[in-house]
């Protein structure tokens, strides 16, 4: 058999307590198991817990239970299983024994004899809801989401209102990516007052997600639409989740608009609004600004990405954006510091590099240009117009090998890339390879046969080689 404690010896059968010798109750149930045949599975396990009694007469049933359950809550776990176990001899079909002897094995971690005592108790009581639960968890921890399930259904048809097991199988339907199948189940648990009111919203965030994913847009926004018999925490919640669902769907404008009537309402409420929403707003804020830039409106851009900065002031995002408009704008001291903003925010971004760079080279900061052309194509290699510039700085610097390698690295990023032909070009005549030299002017006369510089340089060429021939 096996034991349940390591080192008990089946033969022992007597212990020494304090000087006497107690003889030890070792109670081996021939009671117990399979659900399918009706009979109740046997405990194989003996303990070695020694029962004191006070006299030679034996304990009933009641005492063993009593002395059992106040072993359980000083968590002498292995006395109160020989009590427990005692109090079964004597009454075998008492499904509260058995749960309790489950619950003991669940905490000494033996899945096997406590799913055979809480299958025991639902063999004498079948809809013991409990047992069902227990069952499912230890189906659950042994990896059986199926059978977990399986318990959990059969678990909810007597008692539908079961909470734990409502959010047990809300998590394995989750694992198993049965997302349409949580949706009633959020309806419940998202009205639950046995759960906190935090808890209530944390499901009704998941349950709004969950019908995103079902494709449900639209009733999960109405379903987070404040209405007016709302409590004010109830509704300044459903505003920041709201706008968070417009910003998840790139609605930007609709996710600005829910957060400045939650801006309002915080203030008229004089709290202070919570700093993920206000990073959310920034970021919405930002968004909607780049729409702007897109659509040429500058003004509109500059006032959305100030408003931004005010709500987030550690947004790297938000200084890149005013750094491109006060570079379109031709305020290039302006788009220098906030590009170095959003560089010491993120320094790794390989766009920031790359655009700091290029202001630094139209500067006349060539070397810093260099650097930060570097840094960019070390982050990201295939950044095309980085090699690009780099090639261009080197070629008018002279450096030619340097030149002809990076802008050739560009041609091989975009084979019909104009302007990186050109140039390459024009480093490889300065060089002196003026066949290769002549062939790209070719190719970008055949992307755009009025190429006035590629054209004349050709005809220079050809004349040169000609000249040489003869």
């Amino acid at each position: 058999m096996d034991s349940l404690l390591s080192g008990w010896d089946g033969s022992q059968n007597a212990l020494l307590l304090g000087g006497g010798l107690l003889v030890v109750l070792v109670v081996v149930l021939a009671v117990l198991v399979k659900r399918q045949s009706g009979q109740l599975l046997e405990y194989d396990t003996p303990t070695r817990a020694t029962i004191a009694q006070s006299s030679e007469k034996p304990l009933d049933f009641n005492e063993h239970l009593s002395r059992g359950n106040e072993c359980l809550v000083n968590y002498h776990l292995e006395d109160a299983l020989a009590h427990f176990q005692a109090a079964l001899a004597l009454n075998p079909k008492e499904p509260t024994l058995h749960f309790k002897i489950g619950r003991i094995f669940v905490q000494q971690e033996n899945e096997r004899l406590a799913t055979q005592a809480f299958q025991n108790v639902l063999l004498l009581e079948p809809n013991h809801p409990e047992a069902g639960y227990e069952l499912a968890r230890l189906h659950h921890l042994r990896g059986d989401t199926t059978g977990a399930l399986s318990e959990l259904d059969k678990l909810l048809k007597h008692s539908p209102e079961h909470l734990q097991a409502l959010r047990l199988k809300l998590r394995l339907l989750i694992k198993t990516q049965q997302h349409a199948e949580t949706l009633p189940l959020y309806e419940t648990l998202m009205h639950d007052h046995r759960l906190t009111h935090e808890q209530r919203n944390e499901y009704r965030a998941e349950y709004t997600e969950a019908l995103v994913r079902d494709g449900q847009v639209d009733r999960a926004i109405a379903l987070l639409q404040p209405s007016a018999q709302d409590e004010t925490a109830v509704k300044l919640h459903r505003l920041a989740q709201l706008g968070k669902l417009y910003f998840s769907l790139s609605r930007y404008e609709e996710a600005v608009s829910t957060f400045r009537t939650l801006v309002e309402a915080s203030k008229q409420q004089k709290q202070k609004l919570d700093e993920g929403v206000q990073s959310q707003m920034a970021a919405a804020l930002c968004n909607v600004g780049v729409l702007q830039f897109e659509k040429n409106d500058w003004d509109s851009a500059h006032q959305y990405y100030q408003e931004a900065l005010s709500f987030d002031r550690e947004n790297p995002d938000i200084y890149f954006n005013l750094g491109k408009l006060y570079a379109v704008q031709q305020q290039r001291n302006s788009a220098i510091e906030h590009f170095e903003s959003a560089l010491a925010l993120n320094p790794e971004d390989d766009h920031t590099l790359f655009e700091l760079g290029a202001l630094y080279d139209l500067d006349g900061r060539s070397a810093e240009a260099v650097t930060l052309y570097e840094r960019c194509l070390t982050k990201n290699p295939r950044f095309l117009k980085a090699h690009f510039c780099l090639g261009t700085l080197y070629g008018v610097q002279g450096q030619l090998e340097q030149a002809i390698h990076y802008l050739s690295q560009a041609v091989m990023i975009q084979p019909n890339f104009i302007d990186g032909l050109y140039n390459l070009a024009v480093a490889l005549e300065r060089k002196g390879d003026r066949k290769k030299a002549a062939k790209l002017y070719q190719q970008v006369l055949k992307i755009n046969k009025n190429h006035v510089e590629a054209k004349s340089n050709l005809a220079l060429l050809q004349k040169e080689l000609k000249t040489t021939k003869g």
